[in-house]
């Protein structure tokens, strides 16, 4: 017997492109109460400059703010994700070295 979770999983994996599997996490995140996400990944290849891809549902002012800010640089949780595929829950720890974010 498959768990919810497995379940989930699949449906992620038989995503055709990134903007249907995006649409996807988007719907299991607002099922689990939260109304934004944000999905990312560095290609591994050129190995000197990776291409990245990234997708939110953020509004558009916070987009901009990020980017303009490079929190990219910053941010604890995607620092947590090159390193790990475990969820990762956010406490006041987590954003300590980050305080703007």
């Amino acid at each position: 017997m498959k768990t919810w979770q497995e379940d989930q999983l699949q449906g992620l994996d038989s995503s055709k492109c990134e903007h249907t599997l995006f649409q996807s996490i988007s719907k299991l995140t607002a099922s689990l109460g939260f109304e934004f996400c944000a999905y990312g990944m560095r290609m591994p290849l050129p190995i000197s400059t990776p291409a990245v891809a990234m997708f939110n549902n953020y509004p558009s002012a916070w987009r901009h703010e990020y980017q303009r800010k490079n929190y990219l640089a910053i941010d604890p949780t995607v620092k947590h994700a090159m390193r790990s595929q475990a969820p990762l829950v956010w406490s006041d720890q987590t954003f300590a070295q980050s305080p703007d974010l």
